[in-house]
Parts: C-alpha cells; sequence; structure tokens
C-alpha cells in the first residue's frame, strides 16, 4: 500500500509539476557606459510564454539619470492593447487585449536619454500576467507565471570640458600669432 502511495504521488507530480512552466523576460541595455546627453536602449524580450491577454509590469531605474523617450516605445504585441508611461520609478507597462497571446516575442523596446551623471539598476517588477475568460468577465482571471532575467546596470559620465590651462595656451598663441604678423 505504502508503494502504491509513492508511486500515485511521484505520477501526479510528473502530471502537474510540468503545468508549472514560466514565461522568461530579459531585460537587456544596448550599452553600459554613456555620457550625459547621449541614448540608450532598453529591451525586454519575453520567451516561453503560455497564453496570456493582460500584464502589467515596471522597469525600474533611477529617473534624475535616465529620462524615458516615450515616442521610442515599441513592441510585437498590439500597439492597440499597450500602455506605457513613465512613473517616478521608471517605467510602467501594460496590456490588455481580447485575443491572447502566447511563445517568443519583443515585450518592449525603448529609449532613455541620459540626462545626470550617475549609476542606475534597471529591474523588472512583474505586477500581473493574467489570462481571463472571454466568456464570464466576472470571472478571477488565471495567473500566468513570469520569471525575469536581471538586473542590468548603466554608468552616465559628465561630457569632458576642455581644461582651462587648454584654452589659456590658445589664447596665448593666438597672441603670439598676430604679434608676429605685425612685425613682419
Amino acid at each position: 500500500m505504502k508503494k502504491l502511495l509513492i508511486v500515485a504521488t511521484l505520477i501526479l507530480s510528473a502530471t502537474f509539476g510540468g503545468n508549472a512552466n514560466a514565461g522568461l523576460i530579459t531585460l537587456s541595455a544596448d550599452q553600459s557606459d554613456v555620457l550625459v546627453g547621449e541614448m540608450m536602449e532598453i529591451t525586454l524580450n519575453a520567451t516561453g510564454f503560455d497564453e496570456f491577454d493582460a500584464f502589467s509590469l515596471n522597469v525600474d531605474f533611477d529617473t534624475s539619470v535616465f529620462s524615458f523617450l516615450p515616442t521610442t516605445f515599441t513592441s510585437e504585441l498590439s500597439p492597440f492593447a499597450m500602455l506605457w508611461s513613465q512613473v517616478g520609478s521608471g517605467v510602467a507597462i501594460g496590456f490588455v487585449d481580447f485575443i491572447p497571446s502566447s511563445g517568443d516575442f519583443i515585450l518592449g523596446k525603448f529609449t532613455l536619454q541620459a540626462i545626470k551623471a550617475g549609476t542606475a539598476d534597471f529591474s523588472v517588477v512583474v505586477n500581473e500576467f493574467t489570462l481571463s475568460d472571454p466568456f464570464d468577465i466576472l470571472a478571477v482571471a488565471t495567473p500566468v507565471n513570469a520569471d525575469v532575467l536581471g538586473p542590468v546596470s548603466a554608468s552616465v559620465t559628465d561630457v569632458p570640458e576642455p581644461s582651462t590651462l587648454a584654452i589659456f595656451a590658445l589664447g596665448l598663441m593666438g597672441l603670439m600669432t598676430r604679434s608676429l604678423k605685425k612685425k613682419s
């Protein structure tokens, strides 16, 4: 009897354990060092997702170091079902559609502008990934597992300014050139 319970437990674990697959969101940046004023592109790749029709997540970073450029946001998901905006902690991204999505896709890609010297860590916080029942709007949505691979760091440095000594030397050379032309 004890052996039968162990075998039954193993079969049930194998059957239901396979349904716990999670989609993976990978956060990446096209560069890790930028100058003030330069642009940096952030990409959120999604792989292995089961069907979902709604999600809400944040890409958190230091908004005093980088500024989100909303016109640069793109996604492979329906643009009519996607919302995004800069919030105090970074960028909030939401999606609601009546047609479920699944598989591998670019969840979002956007550009940030470096506005101040400093270091920023980028991370993804998943608030919700769900699949609703389109025939029962009052039914509770089924959660969809979503794991995140990250975080990413980036450094911003000030644009180097010409040194005072170099400017002084250029001025002195200009005065010497002018005085030599007058003597000739």
